[in-house]
């Protein structure tokens, strides 16, 4: 099997490794260091990209909200255990995440985030 293996330095340049036709590309956090705009950019390439070749792909990242349409499975590790497999509508749930993080978690206006007593900043 070949593989192409994209790490967190993020930008367009992971299209390179697409010129060896690997099987399997795997993307370990793309998006980390970059800003609101570039992760953007990324991530519809990345979509695009996945409409148009349906290229077999794994997504490492800690950020819920890059997990695009494209993605149809996911794996939540916690402390370096797989709590969490199947298909991304079963695992990305209110009550897993809440589970996961010790809170309440909701989802409001497709937007993932903690919940009730739960203090958070919107700048």
């Amino acid at each position: 099997m070949d593989l192409a293996l994209w790490g967190n330095n993020g930008g367009l340049s992971w299209l390179r490794a697409l010129m060896a036709d690997p099987d399997l590309l795997i993307f370990d956090e793309p998006c980390a260091g970059l800003d609101l705009t570039g992760r953007e950019l990324f991530l519809k390439t990345l979509e695009t990209f996945q409409n148009k070749y349906d290229k077999a792909f794994v997504y490492v990242t800690h950020q819920i909200e890059e997990i695009v349409p494209a993605i149809t499975h996911v794996a939540i590790l916690k402390d370096g255990e797989m709590v969490f497999a199947g298909p991304k509508d079963q695992v990305i749930t209110e009550e897993g995440l809440s589970n996961l993080y010790g809170l309440p978690i909701k989802n409001h206006l497709g937007i993932w985030a903690p919940m009730g007593d739960c203090q958070i900043a919107v700048v």
